[in-house]
């Protein structure tokens, strides 16, 4: 029933074997019936993305065998039901684009989670909900986690307090492969590279999306002009010196967008040549010290960025050349 018009949804429709119940890009959709779950026992997957619904049914609690759950987009929904914590066997959760305050408790009744995907915004702020504070344990309890996404909207909350204290639980998840994080500052990064190793090793890191100072958290132009899924991508912002954190991680980096960086003056002051040897795509943009992407005075410039693709070059005022 993906985009079918839907307005209402039948009282208790008799769906006993019934597996996966796909209702996304409904916005008409507002409402769902009290008793809709009740004879769906054997759901496995519930897509309600796009959905105008406020919230779920008492009888979401039905679902004891419920294995992924999407909320993403559904801005009306403002938190999760107590009933989702009966659904123990659940391992994706989607709750991106809602205004579900930040790391609901409920989330730590789920165990089984795998997958997580929230935002941080502003009226998630606990200025909102002065009743309740962010229980930032509950994300090192879900010890089963492999993915956490955290899209970010209110990014000047975001750094002042929030983004370490998430990372310092974050350290703590040893099956974590895949990770979409915006870090404030290098050094916040450093702390999670210094827990985490093991990360420094390609096979435990498989996916990452990490933003350095960057405000913007949205899809990475240059992966855009890959013709391929690329799986480690950086996006760094962040306009001092303190780049030595980055460059453990860089090696592993697919896809580089470099922003905004007024301390260098080509392409090897910031990465070293084993970085550049694995790098497939670049955006260097407003980095305004830069006079040459490779300078081929230095030794062994010239046998770098090997299997590089695509390279685009935006508002660097003092560049002469390019290799």
């Amino acid at each position: 029933m993906i985009k079918g018009k839907l307005h209402d949804l039948p009282e208790s429709p008799n769906c006993n074997k019934l597996l996966s119940l796909l209702l996304q890009k409904n916005p008409d959709l507002v409402t769902i019936p009290p008793s809709f779950f009740k004879n769906m026992q054997k759901l496995l997957v519930l897509d309600l993305y796009q959905t105008g619904i406020a919230s779920l049914p008492s009888s979401v609690s039905k679902l004891i065998r419920l294995k992924a759950l999407f909320l993403n987009d559904c801005p009306n929904v403002t938190k999760l039901p107590p009933q989702v914590a009966e659904l123990r066997f659940l391992e994706v959760l989607d709750i991106r684009g809602c205004k579900i305050i930040f790391i609901p408790p409920v989330i730590g009744k789920l165990v089984y989670l795998r997958c997580l995907r929230m935002s941080y915004h502003k009226c998630s702020n606990t200025e909102d909900y002065p009743d309740m504070e962010i229980d930032y344990k509950v994300i090192s309890r879900l010890l089963r986690l492999e993915e956490l996404m955290i899209d970010v909207t209110s990014y000047g909350h975001w750094c002042i307090d929030v983004a370490k204290r998430v990372v310092q639980e974050v350290a703590f998840l040893k099956n974590l492969t895949t990770v979409r994080v915006s870090f404030p500052r290098p050094e916040i990064l450093k702390m999670l590279i210094k827990n985490r190793p093991s990360w420094r090793d390609r096979e435990q890191l498989t996916s990452f999306w990490f933003f350095v100072g960057c405000e913007r958290n949205n899809n990475p132009l240059i992966l855009d002009c890959l013709e391929y899924k690329v799986n480690r991508y950086m996006r760094y912002c962040y306009p001092g010196n303190d780049d030595s954190t980055v460059r453990d991680v860089l090696p592993k980096t697919d896809a580089l967008e470099l922003i905004g960086h007024n301390n260098i003056k080509c392409l090897s002051d910031f990465m070293n040549a084993a970085s550049q040897n694995h790098v497939r795509g670049c955006l260097i943009e407003r980095c305004n010290k830069i006079t040459s992407i490779i300078d081929a005075e230095k030794e062994g410039e010239m046998d770098i960025l090997t299997i590089l693709e695509q390279l685009h070059l935006r508002n660097l005022l003092l560049l002469k050349s390019i290799f």
